[in-house]
Parts: C-alpha cells; sequence; structure tokens
C-alpha cells in the first residue's frame, strides 16, 4: 500500500477515447492479437454521495479492474490491461477521491467498507448480476472484502501482485522495502523532492519524483519508465482526505482468511518472486480460496510491466477456464 502526498496539478479527460495497440498486444489470441482494440467510453457515476469515473471498453462478460493505492487511478494499469477488452466488457474506474473521480467526500465515508460499498453500488450501475474482478495491490483488500460480503456476485477472482489479507505481513513488505533503500536511492529521493522544479509544482518533476517512490518494489527499475502515472487535479485535498482511511478500525485489524474460505469463485494469485510482500502471504490466499498460485520468477510488484507476456499467459488461461467452465 501506498499513500503519497503530491504538489502541483495535472487533469485531463475525454468522453471518449480510440485505444490504438500497444507493442506488447501486437502478437496473437487476446493478448498477441493485431486487430484494433475496441472503442472506450467514459462516464462519471454519481455512487455513494460522490462521483467515481467509469471507463467501459469492449463487450462481454463484465471484468472489473481495482487499482491499488489508495490514491492511484486506472492509468498505471494502461494500456497493459487494454487487450482484455477485446473479449471482455472491460470496466476500469477510479476509486473515490482518486484520479479522475471527484476531489472530496465526507470523511465519515473514507472507510474500507465504504470503498466495497462503491465497487457493489457500480456492479448495479453496470447493470449485471456478475462480474470478474481483477485487483492489483491494495485494491486486493477491497476485493478481498468485497467477495467476503458479496460472493454471489462474482464470477472470477484475479489478484495481480497483492497485499496481503492481514496486517502482520503488510509490515514484513514494509521492512524488506526499507532494507532495500540504499543510501544512492536516498540521495536520489531527496534530490527529486528538492528540485526546484518539484517545488515549482512541474508536473513532470512530481511524476519522477512518484515513479522513483517505487524503485525498491521492481525487479527491473527500468520499467518504471513505463508507469503511467496520473497526478489529479485538487491532489493535496485528496490525500488529506484520504489520510482519514488509515483511522478507520479495520484498518489496523483485518484478517480476511478466515473468511474468504467460504467464498467459492475461481481464483487466480498471481506473486511476483521479487515483490516484497511475502510469498506465504500469497500462498495463504490462495489455499483460503481454494484457488491457484502462480509465482513468476524475476518479477516484483509490477508484473504487467515487468514480465507481461508470462502474467498474460497465466491470465489468459484462467479467463478461458471460466468461459469453458460457464458453457459447460
Amino acid at each position: 500500500m501506498v499513500l503519497l502526498c503530491w504538489v502541483g496539478m495535472f487533469s485531463g479527460c475525454q468522453s471518449k477515447e480510440t485505444s490504438t495497440p500497444s507493442e506488447e498486444t501486437l502478437l496473437d489470441g487476446m493478448y498477441h492479437s493485431i486487430s484494433p482494440l475496441p472503442q472506450a467510453d467514459t462516464v462519471m457515476y454519481a455512487i455513494g454521495n460522490t462521483e467515481l469515473f467509469v471507463r467501459i471498453q469492449g463487450t462481454g462478460p463484465t471484468l472489473v479492474v481495482v487499482h491499488g493505492g489508495p490514491g492511484l487511478s486506472h492509468h498505471y494499469l494502461r494500456p497493459s490491461l487494454d487487450y482484455l477488452s477485446r473479449s471482455y466488457r472491460l470496466v476500469y474506474y477510479d476509486q473515490r477521491l482518486s484520479g479522475l473521480s471527484a476531489p472530496a467526500c465526507d470523511t465519515s465515508d473514507i472507510t474500507l467498507q465504504r470503498w466495497v460499498e462503491d465497487l457493489e453500488e457500480l456492479r448495479e450501475k453496470l447493470g449485471v448480476d456478475s462480474m470478474i474482478l481483477l485487483s492489483h495491490s491494495w485494491g486486493a483488500l477491497v476485493a478481498m472484502k468485497y467477495a467476503a460480503v458479496h460472493s454471489e456476485h462474482l464470477a472470477g477472482l484475479v489478484f495481480l501482485n497483492p497485499v496481503a489479507a492481514e496486517p502482520g505481513y503488510v509490515q514484513q513488505a514494509s521492512a524488506r522495502l526499507q532494507e532495500r533503500l540504499t543510501s544512492v536511492d536516498q540521495l536520489t529521493r531527496e534530490k527529486l523532492i528538492r528540485s526546484q522544479e518539484f517545488q515549482n509544482g512541474e508536473k513532470q518533476a512530481i511524476l519522477a519524483a512518484y515513479r522513483f517512490s517505487f524503485a525498491q518494489s521492481v525487479f527491473r527499475r527500468s520499467v518504471l519508465d513505463s508507469l503511467n502515472l496520473f497526478i489529479p487535479d485538487r491532489s493535496i485535498t485528496r490525500q488529506q482526505h484520504l489520510s482519514y482511511l488509515y483511522k478507520d478500525q479495520e484498518m489496523q485489524i483485518y484478517n480476511y482468511y478466515i473468511q474468504l474460505g467460504q467464498v467459492h469463485s475461481p481464483t487466480l494469485v498471481i506473486h511476483g518472486s521479487y515483490d516484497a510482500t511475502p510469498v506465504e502471504a500469497s500462498e495463504k490466499l490462495a489455499a483460503s480460496l481454494k484457488g491457484e498460485l502462480a509465482v513468476i520468477q524475476d518479477s516484483g510488484h509490477f508484473s504487467f510491466l515487468e514480465t507481461p507476456e508470462e502474467m498474460a499467459n497465466l491470465l489468459e488461461k484462467f479467463l478461458n477456464g471460466l468461459h469453458n467452465t460457464h458453457k459447460s
């Protein structure tokens, strides 16, 4: 989990987008196809006394992507996951206070439970009885709690580089990241945030510092150049509001392993061998859900960037299995 304070303002939103396949998508199959991606539509949904930004692309079974953070946005998962729109109704959304969603809400609504209620209201807005959830990092917590209370609406679960289902493992991950922080890293970070460009709120300087904050999370740092981060408007206000999330008692004492044992939804857990989260946490998550665990070697917390083809092969095999199960 990461909660960062930014300076500067940057925003951009279009009601419709036409996507062009990236080089990674120019191969064969759903991931390897050279066919153009479907056009995407964007909408702001009124949900839970706020407004959430939603991007919908493609047709087929509904697959909702739950981004990490808290305080990130769907942008960093694009265009890496856009290829899924060739076979699915791919839905990205920005969680409350994040990305292109509304920049403020009542502080009483800043709880993990409210994040789960947002996801359930989004499902209702989408008009589907069941959906596949693909969550990354912190987004896994939202997906875990959603699964524990709304499993009847799940066609499948994918946990990509998930945070752990209880705080003990999260503390271990934080300690590992701290151990990886070298003296050179500390100097680099200080140089970035003390630069005149950063102090002036220049977007590129902020993005450079923001990307570097993930340097200890990846196996190869060169992939950080491809991390498509987004600086929203009123970013300081958003982060001030998000700080209330850590005052939520559930964020201190959660443990979903036992609850998830009651969930009967096909599950895939993808773990990068270099991820700071101990592999034991992902093993326990997969075991709780009676799901499949795949560990990708030489991959950290952003497997969709670090080892995109291996991740896509695992994901496509799992999703094809869901499709075949539903047909039979």
